[in-house]
């Protein structure tokens, strides 16, 4: 059995949803926080960071950003999308660096010492601007773009058509 495959751009080229741009918007932002924090949850669980699961971000903001502008196809839509992803993978390995460094201080002085890394204290922020090459690396530059690509890719609503028959 042969069949034929089409694909075809399907969407109204409106430059807002129906829920709004500020609306999804939000719901993108939401989502990338989401998935921020349980890339975050994940890397303490199991000890290592599971860079490769940015794309989880992207691809939980795009699909959030298709549903919240009810598939309507738009650059303004997809630029959000991928906005919200960069966002969200920003937000991630930022979380992921604070819970990791307050458990390595923990382990080497102490709880009571751990206590001046909080998630937004200075010294966390100041520990981050002296060592951003230990925690950002070039592959990290891959699995960002590749979540970006994704988030931007979601919302454009290509749609794939299987036909059954007879090949020609």
């Amino acid at each position: 059995m042969a069949g034929q495959i089409s694909i075809a751009h399907k969407g109204t080229f409106r430059e807002h949803s129906p829920m709004g741009i500020i609306g999804t918007a939000s719901g993108a932002l939401i989502a990338a926080f989401t998935g921020a924090v349980i890339w975050g949850q994940l890397a303490v669980w199991t000890g290592v960071e599971l860079a490769w699961l940015a794309i989880g971000i992207g691809v939980l903001t795009g699909l959030v950003t298709r549903l919240l502008a009810n598939n309507e196809q738009s650059v303004s839509i997809q630029l959000l999308a991928a906005s919200a992803a960069l966002v969200g993978v920003i937000v991630g390995k930022y979380y992921i660096f604070a819970l990791f460094l307050k458990a390595a201080i923990t382990d080497a002085y102490g709880a009571q010492a751990a206590t001046e890394f909080s998630l937004f204290s200075s010294a966390t922020f100041t520990f981050l601007q002296e060592d951003t090459g230990a925690v950002v690396g070039a592959l990290d530059a891959v699995w960002l773009g590749l979540a970006l690509f994704i988030a931007w890719r979601i919302p454009q609503s290509i749609v794939v058509h299987w036909r059954r028959g007879q090949s020609s």
